[in-house]
């Protein structure tokens, strides 16, 4: 049945499901450990029409006006970024979200900002903090100054702000470890090529109806 305005919400809510089903059986292939049961099936509708959006914003964007003009541009370009777009943001819920090292990083996210709230505890925190370090030392003076990393590629990155005491500063150095081994870990295609649930009559569909 085609696509139209009156079972748009309908049809979309069954490919996403369709989708997710399809990526979980190749993510099980190289995450057999991992349990991909989910609470919310309609967390799902709202990825899928979330990377819809994002693929017409970025469609518009595109600035190669020779690129725009080739016939079936438009189609190809948004089947790739809803299937490049909507593996990146599962692999980061779904598997991401289960590993070890992102749990851990959340635990000292969790703790430094504890601290922060809390500045008797972080003071006392401090000082055992600086007696676990300088306990058994011989150096003359023990290196503690890291340098802040760029936020201007991994925004997500804990920067540490001019003055902070030394035990948030190696917070956040452990944070940005832990999160530099999440994030650098080479991502899988898990998601089957877009055009297996999506029509060129159906993306042209949406390329009609406005971005909310």
């Amino acid at each position: 049945k085609t696509m139209n305005e009156a079972n748009y919400s309908k049809k979309l809510a069954l490919k996403a499901y369709a989708m997710f089903r399809d990526w979980t059986c190749n993510a099980q292939v190289y995450y057999p450990a991992l349990d991909f049961t989910i609470r919310d099936e309609s967390v799902l509708v709202k990825d899928l029409t979330h990377s819809i959006q994002n693929a017409k914003s970025s469609l518009q964007e595109e600035s190669n006006e020779e690129r725009r003009s080739t016939p079936g541009f438009d189609v190809g370009y948004m089947l790739g970024f809803i299937q490049s777009n909507l593996n990146a943001h599962w692999i980061h819920e779904y598997i991401r979200k289960q590993s070890p090292e992102y749990q851990t990083c959340m635990a000292l996210k969790a703790l430094k900002n504890y601290l922060q709230f809390d500045e008797l505890a972080l003071v006392r925190s401090g000082k055992i903090y600086e007696h676990l370090l300088q306990d058994g030392l011989n150096l003359e003076e023990l290196h503690s100054k890291f340098p802040n990393p760029s936020t201007d590629e991994l925004p997500f990155l804990s920067e540490t702000l001019p003055g902070e005491p030394p035990l948030i500063q190696t917070l956040d150095l452990a944070i940005n470890q832990y999160v530099l081994q999440v994030y650098q870990e080479e991502q899988v295609q898990l998601m089957e090529d877009a055009f297996h649930y999506f029509s060129e009559e159906e993306i042209r569909f949406i390329l009609g109806k406005p971005i909310a």
